[in-house]
Parts: C-alpha cells; sequence; structure tokens
C-alpha cells in the first residue's frame, strides 16, 4: 500500500489505528495522521526487526509476541521481560506488552510494571490467539479501563478462543467473557450456531472450488 492509497479523512476519524509488524512509509503517514486528531496507533509485534525497533517513537500500544521479546534478548543480551518492556517504553510507547503463552503476559504503563498468569483452559488450538488479544485489548483500552484490566480481559478472550477450532470459531462474545471473567466458566450457547456457519462456508468453498475444476476438465 502506497501513501497515495489512504484516505487520510478515514483514518483521523478513528480513535486506535491497529497495524501489523512490517512498517512502511504509508504507516508511518497514518500514524503521524492519526496523532494528528489525538489518536492511538497500535501494533502487532511479532517480529524483532529495524523497521520495528527503529520506530517506537510512531506507536503508543505495543503488544509483542514471545518471539519477539527472545530474538531482542539475542540481539541485545539477557534481559528480564521488565527490562525489555522498559526499555521499548522509554522510547516512545505508553503500553508495552509480551504476550508468553501459558506463562502468561508482562508489562509497563505509566512507569509501573505488571504481570499477568494465564488463564487454564483445555487448549485445543492457538491459532489466532495473539490477534484476538490484540482486538479484545484495543476493544477494553476504548472503554477507559486501566492496563492491567484491559490485558486480563484480553487474555479471557484469547484463552477462550484457544478452546475451539480454527482462528475463529472460538472468538467469544462479550457476556461470555464476562461470565468467564467473573465464575471460570466458559457458556457456548453461541457455538452451534458459529460451527455451522462456518461448516457450511467451508464447503460451499469447497463445492465452488470442484465445479471449477469440473468445468476445466
Amino acid at each position: 500500500m502506497e501513501i497515495s492509497d489512504l484516505d487520510e479523512e478515514f483514518i483521523k476519524s478513528a480513535k486506535i489505528l491497529h497495524i501489523g509488524d512490517m512498517l512502511t512509509p504509508a504507516k508511518f503517514q497514518a500514524a503521524d495522521w492519526i496523532h494528528e486528531s489525538g489518536g492511538k496507533v497500535s501494533i502487532d509485534a511479532a517480529y524483532y526487526r529495524p523497521d520495528i525497533y527503529e520506530n517506537y517513537r510512531y506507536l503508543d500500544i505495543f503488544i509483542a509476541s514471545e518471539t519477539y521479546f527472545n530474538t531482542m534478548k539475542e540481539a541485545l543480551g539477557e534481559m528480564t521481560c521488565e527490562k525489555a518492556a522498559r526499555i521499548i517504553h522509554e522510547q516512545g510507547p505508553e503500553i508495552v506488552i509480551f504476550t508468553q503463552g501459558e506463562n502468561g503476559c508482562k508489562g509497563v504503563y505509566e512507569g509501573k510494571y505488571f504481570e499477568l498468569p494465564a488463564f487454564k483452559v483445555k487448549l485445543v488450538d492457538s491459532t489466532g490467539a495473539g490477534d484476538v488479544f490484540h482486538g479484545a485489548f484495543n476493544y477494553a483500552w476504548l472503554q477507559g479501563w486501566d492496563v492491567p484490566e484491559c490485558a486480563r480481559f484480553s487474555s479471557a478472550v484469547s484463552a477462550i478462543k484457544c478452546t475451539e477450532h480454527g482462528g475463529r470459531t472460538g472468538i467469544p462474545d462479550l457476556n461470555t467473557v464476562r461470565r468467564f471473567l467473573k465464575d471460570g466458566v466458559i457458556e457456548r450457547y453461541w457455538l452451534d450456531e458459529r460451527l455451522k456457519q462456518y461448516h457450511q462456508g467451508f464447503f460451499h468453498n469447497q463445492s465452488i472450488e470442484l465445479n471449477k475444476e469440473v468445468s476445466l476438465c
């Protein structure tokens, strides 16, 4: 995507601009625009690369993977998660969080360090767990919650997602997350309909591809 492809007015209308982990001139421009309008930039920092660590100043909500943390340690020397988060925090991002799977998440905000344990669930499929965490965190932050509360909410959403196959099937609605946070129960009143929806979509697409193959024979 080039800068000329961007819609400045649309970007400035947002409260959060969420970007993938490859920073480009178009994303730098988008970040400048949303900052001009008082919005924030969040990033899914999956991999430790120069285009990321040389441009922390563009970022506000920095949520990175365990892979990012481990590679950062290899590059800069052994360090704790707190030290790594503080190094990044000092270079611009207001919120820095490392997600670490079964070891929970750890981060820094307003100069304060926090740790949260992971929720214990029966793991079925972790596909998309990081993506879900990012989306849930941005939602929670827009509600005005404090950072540890946002992270706890995001961890719950991600944990529930991991109890079903695929990247989307297990994504819960808000009531399901609230119940889980209250008493640890995962209600699945939404699951049958969700599974039916994806099942139909999968076999519908298979049918289309099969018909294409038949028509080409």
